[in-house]
């Protein structure tokens, strides 16, 4: 306790003790008068009884209230006494299930996620300049892998027919877009590809708009769902025992800053661990992405039209077509690589327009959200006890041991239940009370 902990402190977490204290030295005070003729006998023996009864409540509920957290040595009774160790895993699973059936059930997921707009929230990130600058940043570092289709063998055979065509962005397109079939097909280009991706959602976890939003929607959804009845409201208050905070928004706080350490956990993994199952995903997911290019995606023009300036730009007529393709791709490497170079400046510009697309058109939004939810909505699906797996987790004796749980617990109701023994203590004080004047009206 604080110094500047209030004056009430001491009593709100003594309570029991305090009534317990109360009824005993009550009980002595009353025997001890009687035997002293102070009480006339009667009237004196109901009030001994009284606290005699009360004396009894508040010990029973002082074992009732200690054997949730405490193992008590009684014999015949030691094994049915801290409750909360015992059936830790009883309690484990049971949030759990709440969470995978109730709180993040598929369905749930898929109703609330109707109502958010990704697309919204991008462009609400966008508005800030420098934010969007950022956003440039992070898009040309990705491009920067895809030079590689520059010496495929397949673009170099196309392109040599093509030049004796004449360079036009409606040859190039289809060149451009087996180019990069075969470029994303590369290992190395999708483990490059797979790096940028992971530093750049490692850096959108740091946001803290991205955590602000996520509390929102999770106190959102905890409204509505202790709003559905009461033994939701309990399940709801029970649950909030496990999670750190003094109110839901610390609580749901917390829950999500684990979870974006579990995520950044996840990207640092993929960063440093050539064989992980994501980077697998991702490089089937750029291999199917590269066969649709190459099959005339309209993506493929924009390619075309890119590639045909750059080949104007860095024309050279000498040396073999090979040899000239591969100081094509150093120059334009180095031309990425530096900001302030007419290429980096005119990818910037495609993306600015790419972005101010995306902020003017409202169908641009709309079908963004439904793309992103449906996405969404597949990977939750597809990996039904994640969430689980990672409740489980945190929940663990590995990551929260038995001892700190039950500690953490006790600290946060035990002064509630304080007044389970002072209810204890008045309740069999005036049961015993009530007994004894219905004996002395009997006579």
């Amino acid at each position: 306790m604080t110094d500047s902990a209030p004056a009430g402190g001491y009593l709100s977490r003594h309570r029991g003790p305090v009534s317990l204290a109360l009824a005993g030295g009550g009980l002595l005070a009353c025997e001890a008068a009687i035997w002293a003729g102070w009480l006339p006998g009667a009237e004196g023996r109901v009030l001994a009884t009284a606290f005699e009864g009360a004396t009894v409540g508040g010990l029973a509920d002082w074992f009732a209230v200690s054997a949730l957290f405490h193992r008590i040595p009684l014999p015949g009774l030691s094994r049915h006494t801290d409750l909360l160790a015992r059936k830790r895993e009883r309690l484990a699973e049971g949030i759990v299930e709440m969470t995978e059936t109730r709180w993040l059930a598929p369905d749930v997921l898929r109703e609330r996620l109707a109502g958010v707009s990704f697309a919204g929230l991008i462009a609400d990130y966008l508005r800030d300049p420098a934010r969007r600058d950022a956003v440039r940043r992070a898009l040309r570092g990705f491009v920067l892998p895809m030079t590689a289709a520059l010496e495929q063998p397949a673009l170099q055979e196309a392109l040599a027919a093509g030049l004796r065509q004449g360079l036009t962005a409606e040859r190039l397109a289809g060149v451009a877009g087996r180019g990069m079939a075969q470029a994303l097909a590369e290992p190395s280009v999708q483990s490059r590809l797979a790096d940028v991706l992971a530093l750049s959602l490692r850096r959108a976890l740091a946001e803290p708009a991205l955590r602000d939003w996520l509390t929102a929607a999770l106190l959102s959804a905890l409204a509505d769902y202790a709003g559905e009845g009461w033994w939701e409201s309990t399940k709801l208050k029970l649950a909030r025992l496990f999670v750190d905070g003094d109110d839901d928004r610390e609580r749901v706080s917390h829950l999500v800053g684990m979870l974006v350490v579990h995520a950044d956990g996840v990207l640092r993994e993929v960063e440093n661990d050539p064989a992980h199952p994501l980077r697998q995903e991702l490089a089937a997911t750029l291999a199917g992405w590269g066969s649709r290019l190459a099959g005339g995606q309209p993506a493929t023009v924009m390619l075309g039209e890119l590639l045909r300036r750059v080949l104007e730009e860095q024309w050279r007529p000498e040396g073999p077509l090979a040899h000239w393709l591969a100081g094509a791709r150093a120059g334009l490497d180095r031309a990425l690589a530096d900001p302030v170079s007419p290429v980096s400046q005119r990818l910037d510009a495609l993306i600015g327009g790419g972005i101010a697309h995306f902020l003017t058109h409202a169908e641009t939004r709309d079908s963004f959200d439904s793309s992103a939810r449906r996405l969404l909505v597949e990977v939750i699906e597809s990996r039904p006890g994640l969430i689980g797996d990672t409740v489980r987790l945190s929940l663990s004796e590995e990551r929260l041991p038995t001892r700190e749980l039950v500690r953490q617990i006790e600290d946060k109701v035990g002064d509630e239940l304080q007044w389970i023994r002072v209810n204890g203590a008045v309740i069999g004080g005036l049961a015993a009370g009530a007994i004894a004047m219905v004996r002395y009206a009997l006579g």
